[in-house]
C-alpha cells in the first residue's frame, strides 16, 4: 500500500469512528445498555433537534468521547483538524441518511461545526 492509499484509509476509518460515536447501530446499543456503558448514547434525537432549530452548530462532550474510545478523544486533542473534519463528514453521513429531511439539509454547501 503506498502512502496516500493508507492516509484514505486513516480518513475513512476515523470517520467510521465518528458515525458509531454519534450514532451507534441499534444492535451496539442494546448490546452496551445491557452492561451499563456510557457507549449506549446516541446523538441521533440531538442531531434532529439541532436540525429542526435550523442551528449548525453539535455540541458533543468530550469526556463521552473518551468514554467511548480513548484513540478518537486523544486525535481530538493532538491532531484536531484531522479528527475535526472526521465528525463534520460522519455528520454528513448521518444528516443525509435521516429520513423525511429537506434536501437542503444534506447539501455539500451546508457547514456544520462541532463544538467540545
Amino acid at each position: 500500500m503506498d502512502g496516500l492509499q493508507l492516509r484514505d484509509e486513516a480518513v475513512r476509518d476515523r470517520i467510521r469512528l465518528a458515525e458509531e460515536f454519534l450514532d451507534p447501530s441499534e444492535e451496539a446499543r442494546t448490546f452496551y445498555k445491557k452492561i451499563g456503558d456510557a457507549r449506549a448514547r446516541s446523538y441521533r434525537a440531538d442531531i434532529i433537534l439541532m436540525l429542526n432549530r435550523g442551528h449548525r452548530r453539535l455540541v458533543v462532550n468530550l469526556d463521552e468521547v473518551r468514554e467511548h474510545n480513548r484513540r478518537l478523544a486523544d486525535g481530538l486533542l493532538h491532531v484536531p483538524f484531522d479528527y475535526s473534519q472526521a465528525f463534520d463528514r460522519a455528520l454528513k453521513n448521518i444528516v443525509s441518511a435521516l429520513p423525511n429531511r429537506p434536501a437542503k439539509e444534506s447539501s455539500e454547501d451546508v457547514v456544520r461545526i462541532f463544538g467540545w
